[in-house]
């Protein structure tokens, strides 16, 4: 399903964040917007990572960086 809210396309797919930081392993979600490389998420999720990797339904785990950073309204949006 794909939903188009102010010019964002967001794809109606839930993923899988796993945030490495040693020694701590964290689990959250996502949307794909724009293009498909990018992820919105919480920045308490991608703060302190050492790693990001962004697991889609049914595929390997795709390494992202934090793109940019909102931590007043705890928003993350990752590239892959």
């Amino acid at each position: 399903m794909l939903k188009v809210i102010g010019g964002i396309f967001l794809l109606g797919l839930l993923l899988a964040l796993m945030i490495f930081n040693t020694p701590v392993t964290k689990l959250g979600s996502g949307f794909l917007i724009g293009d498909g490389r990018h992820v919105f998420t919480y920045h308490q999720l991608v703060k302190e990572a050492d790693v990001i990797n962004v697991k889609f339904p049914n595929e390997d785990d795709i390494e992202a960086k934090v793109l940019i950073a909102d931590p007043s309204h705890d928003l993350a949006i990752l590239e892959l």
